[in-house]
């Protein structure tokens, strides 16, 4: 942090392209690049009829051979001094350099920093040097830095087409925790967001983007100071960014082509699952045809059908009412007026979300279910989810996992010969453990100003703990000794 206080100075002022504090931050970036001994490039550019300087800078590595060029962007929004956004990245990336220079490794790649300008006004630092610069036609590898907010997890939440070998390769090499996941990945291709990796993914580029998202009311804000910054966010960043050079650096790149996606998340930052989206509907029919064969007898019995297609009422219930509470929430935020742009209060916001879709949660579903069995509704729920998840790995694989993992668990647990409450219990807590954090980032990533989205997200989460509203605990659905796994 000290780096940064001495880049931005004591005055922490917003530096838009063309203020006289953007300026001078470049120059003391210049300043503390050749303090590390490098050479440093100037590129100046003229892009949509205003002119950017990009500072390039090559760390260690041969003359020749594709270049690796972590990045980051050096301007801030009007409003904020920048020291998320992207403060945090230049001093990681300055940090990872002074690592490298002082490392000793064998480098099959030259290595660079690039520090564009021009972000907040339309990628333009980007786009001249995607478009003008030699370096950018030699299609080098790209990892880049940013922020939207002040603290959370350096998150790898972006990547290149084509991304299995790569994203297999990075998880092994990341610093624990890793903190990323597909799902990230499939949502901001379908976002209008953009960051500088999205301009060197046009032109055919490869690379992974990395952010933190935590305190997304600072984003773009005057509160944007280093004094809010989580200093344990920015060091993330440059562990990720030192571990991600000093790996594709030395690595054969040929071993990075693939022509598929992966599907991958982490578990609490721990373990991160990876495989081939080519494999994701297969793999979602494993544990569909596990409860099925292991649950039939059970699930075939008619009282048994009534419990399921009540399920299946009030699951779709459920989510309606999510959705109509979601639109109707985001139609309040736009039609009232406030001082204060209305993402400020995301940490409030966020609260309210997740206690409102309990309550409905809980309301709705202990009344339906109270006089329902335990164990069939454990097995119903589990199908249901299992046959939704074979739905998701069809039309959005990048997903399937946040299915995949609690329908094994469900189908594991359930037939364990322990009591039903501590089978469903135990399959509960894997689902918590891959889907509420996926869930919190999600909701971080797209703020909570979209409702609509962010309630039926919540309210999915919930689904796998339907059955603990059940206050039955004896099986009348089929003859007790005929019922698969019945241990309650």
């Amino acid at each position: 942090m000290t780096v940064l206080r001495r880049l931005m100075l004591e005055a922490e002022l917003p530096r838009p392209v063309g203020s006289t504090e953007h300026r001078d931050f470049r120059e003391r970036l210049r300043e503390e690049l050749k303090a590390l001994d490098l050479d440093v490039e100037e590129q100046w550019v003229e892009v949509q009829g205003i002119r950017v300087v990009n500072l390039l800078a090559k760390v260690v590595g041969p003359e020749q051979g594709t270049p690796l060029i972590l990045v980051t962007h050096y301007d801030s929004a009007p409003r904020a001094p920048g020291a998320g956004d992207s403060g945090s990245g230049v001093v990681a990336l300055l940090e990872t350099a002074r690592a490298l220079r002082h490392r000793e490794q064998a480098w099959r790649h030259p290595v660079y920093l690039l520090f564009t300008d021009g972000e907040e006004v339309a990628l333009l630092g980007a786009r001249g040097f995607a478009e003008q610069h030699p370096l950018a036609r030699e299609r080098p590898l790209l990892v880049n830095f940013d922020a939207r907010g002040s603290s959370g997890a350096s998150l790898m939440y972006e990547t290149a087409a084509f991304n299995l070998e790569i994203v297999r390769g990075a998880v092994r090499h990341l610093p624990r925790p890793v903190a990323t996941g597909s799902a990230f990945v499939t949502v901001y291709r379908k976002m209008p967001n953009s960051t500088d990796f999205t301009i060197f993914l046009e032109h055919a580029c490869r690379g992974l983007n990395f952010a933190f998202i935590g305190d997304v009311r600072n984003y773009h804000q005057e509160t944007d100071r280093w004094r809010t910054l989580d200093p344990r966010s920015v060091q993330h960043h440059g562990d990720n960014a030192l571990e991600m050079a000093r790996w594709l650096g030395a690595c054969d790149w040929s071993e990075l082509e693939s022509s598929d996606d992966a599907v991958f998340g982490d578990l609490l930052g721990l373990f991160v699952l990876v495989y081939p989206q080519s494999w994701a509907l297969t793999l979602s029919l494993i544990p569909l045809f596990w409860l099925v064969m292991l649950g039939h007898r059970r699930l075939l019995q008619p009282a048994s059908w009534r419990v399921g297609i009540r399920l299946l009422a009030l699951a779709i219930g459920l989510l309606a009412i999510a959705v109509a509470v979601g639109v109707a929430l985001r139609f309040v935020q736009r039609t009232l007026p406030y001082a204060v742009p209305w993402d400020a209060y995301s940490t409030e916001l966020f609260t309210t979300y997740w206690g409102l879709a309990v309550l409905i949660f809980v309301g709705i579903g202990y009344r339906v279910l109270r006089d329902h069995s335990l164990e069939t509704t454990a097995w119903w729920v589990a199908f249901g989810y299992a046959l939704l998840g074979l739905v998701v790995a069809w039309l959005l694989p990048g997903m399937s996992h946040f299915f995949l993992v609690p329908t094994i668990a469900a189908a594991l647990f359930l037939t364990l010969p322990v009591g039903i409450a501590w089978r469903i219990a135990a399959a509960a807590l894997v689902t918590g453990a891959v889907l509420v954090p996926a869930t919190v980032l999600i909701d971080q990533a797209i703020r909570s100003s979209a409702p609509q989205v962010l309630f039926p997200l919540h309210i999915l989460s919930l689904m796998p703990l339907l059955p603990l509203f059940s206050s039955r605990t004896d099986d009348r659905t089929v003859p007790a000794d005929r019922a698969v796994g019945s241990g309650g």
